[in-house]
């Protein structure tokens, strides 16, 4: 994104809208937060909503983000390292 912004002189910044569940699992933190893309080019303005999950493994250090595109999917990645009771508290009000 950074590329074709630099080369489309297309401004874009992040915006936090809330973090909808915060989990905590051992060393792991999992947030689950609404986030909105606003962009400008030229005189027009976009903006796009979604829900991600962030995880970090080490109490807040680094962080790894994903889309929740559909709740299966969403199930699909956290089950790979995560209870179902864990999982179920993260996508809580999803």
């Amino acid at each position: 994104m950074k590329i074709f912004a630099k080369e489309k002189k297309l401004q874009y910044e992040f915006e936090i809208d809330s973090v909808i569940n915060k989990v905590n699992y051992k060393s792991n933190k999992i947030y689950t937060i609404a986030i909105y893309v606003n962009a400008k080019w030229g005189m027009k303005k976009y903006s796009s909503g979604q829900n991600i999950v962030a995880i970090s493994n080490d109490c807040g250090k680094n962080w790894k983000f994903f889309a929740i595109d559909d709740r299966e999917t969403a199930l699909g990645i956290l089950k790979m390292k995560f209870p179902q009771n864990i999982i179920d508290k993260v996508l809580a009000r999803m």
